[in-house]
């Protein structure tokens, strides 16, 4: 207590006003750095508030993420919970109403997973930048899902269909604007062996094989 009383003694006018000015420079400062990190802050708020579900999901093409699409069967539950399908897979490709995606275990599943995005619920492990470019977004608004799933229709190969109606064994006949023409290998309910048209509203996602599909 001593040596301070002793040290304001020695101060001069010029010692007390540099150390003001050190003082109100550093407040100064601070108040800049506060008004940065706003600016900051507001730039983020500002990206995030435009960016989309579509903008995380193309920059996370090509990385393996988890999945939760709604399959809701026939059969209704006691409680009316939509049923859940959980693939942790690697996003092959998407388009403005599809994801495509090729399970990291296939265990059952034949070739790549097509989901209409409509039924997606939830995606786990996307990375927190997005983005994409002019040009990319232009090409990826012309990619609907009718154009992927109609080269299945010339490649006659077997695709596995699960939809409201149950899961079944089938060839594309043909792809409407709106629903799927299927030439069934196998029927949902094992009986009436023949066609179905199914809505891609019901459609929870298809088994198919792309590659083959392109050949």
């Amino acid at each position: 207590m001593e040596a301070s009383r002793e040290r304001l003694a020695k101060l001069t006018p010029m010692d007390v006003a540099q150390d003001l000015v050190e003082s109100l420079a550093s407040e100064v400062e601070f108040e800049h750095a506060m008004e940065r990190e706003g600016e900051v802050e507001d730039r983020l708020a500002v990206v995030w508030g435009r960016t989309t579900f579509d903008d995380r999901l193309w920059t996370a093409k090509g990385r393996v993420v988890c999945v939760h699409v709604a399959h809701q069967a026939n059969q209704a539950s006691a409680c009316g919970h939509v049923d859940l399908a959980v693939f942790e897979s690697r996003l092959v490709d998407l388009g403005p109403d599809w994801l495509v995606l090729e399970p990291s275990s296939s265990g059952n599943v034949v070739g790549q997973v097509i989901v209409p995005l409509a039924k997606v619920l939830g995606v786990s492990g996307l990375p927190e930048v997005a983005g994409r470019t002019a040009r990319q977004s232009k090409i990826w608004e012309h990619r609907k899902l009718t154009q992927l799933l109609r080269p299945l229709s010339t490649s006659q190969q077997r695709v596995r269909v699960h939809s409201s109606l149950g899961c079944f064994t089938a060839r594309v006949a043909r792809v409407a604007a709106d629903h799927i023409d299927f030439d069934l290998v196998d029927s949902p309910s094992r009986q009436n062996v023949g066609s179905m048209t199914v809505l891609f509203s019901s459609m929870s996602f298809l088994e198919a094989n792309l590659e083959g599909a392109s050949n």
